[in-house]
């Protein structure tokens, strides 16, 4: 799983992309808002319910 914002300072989001596209499978992206340190505090909601989707998916 990889979480990533494009308004990330300090790690371009392309990287996110890269690591992403070689990545097998089971795998997921998750777009977050907001800079490197703050990114999934914006996106709480979104990233607590991914991250729990991924780690349901990923048990079977």
């Amino acid at each position: 799983m990889i979480a990533h914002s494009p308004d990330d300072d300090l790690i371009p989001f392309h990287h996110g992309q890269t690591l992403y596209a070689e990545a097998n499978e089971p795998k997921r992206f998750i777009e977050l808002a907001g800079g490197h340190n703050e990114g999934f505090l914006f996106a709480r909601p979104e990233w607590a319910l991914a991250l729990e989707h991924f780690l349901r998916r990923a048990e079977r």
